[in-house]
């Protein structure tokens, strides 16, 4: 699987741009590249936020990113009161891994977002480095 990296296609699916939507494609691309599966079929992901947006546009980002779908039953969302994590699997090999958004980015995000306006932000997202966004956490 390769990297996704559309944002104007992302922009049509999801409706608009904006930085949790940019975290979920981070977070599925990294879940990509870690893990390697062949097929979005060997993946599995479940998404833990807010169940309202913005929080929870972080969800379509993944979808785009692993192909990790509802129609396909490879992803799935636990409520959580706050942060945004997913625990990414490959079940053909069984390794996983969990990233979660750094608590810090995404008060930087939401900085942007009022300074700057959506668009701008978001781009200001997508040209972060994953590291400086997401960190690793406990499964």
């Amino acid at each position: 699987m390769k990297p996704f990296t559309d944002l104007d296609l992302a922009r049509s699916y999801h409706g608009h741009l904006g930085p949790y939507l940019i975290i979920g494609i981070k977070m599925g691309n990294r879940a990509v590249a870690e893990l390697a599966p062949e097929t979005c079929f060997q993946l599995s992901c479940e998404v833990r936020c807010p169940e309202a947006p913005p929080p929870s546009c972080v969800i379509d980002g993944i979808q785009l990113s692993t192909g990790c779908t509802m129609g396909k039953g490879n992803i799935s969302h636990t409520v959580t009161p706050n942060g945004v994590s997913a625990v990414f699997t490959n079940k053909a090999t069984g390794q996983s891994v969990c990233l979660m958004a750094r608590e810090e980015f995404v008060s930087q995000a939401t900085e942007w977002l009022r300074e700057f306006g959506e668009e701008k932000a978001s781009l200001m997202c997508w040209e972060t480095a994953s590291d400086e966004v997401l960190t690793t956490c406990d499964s």
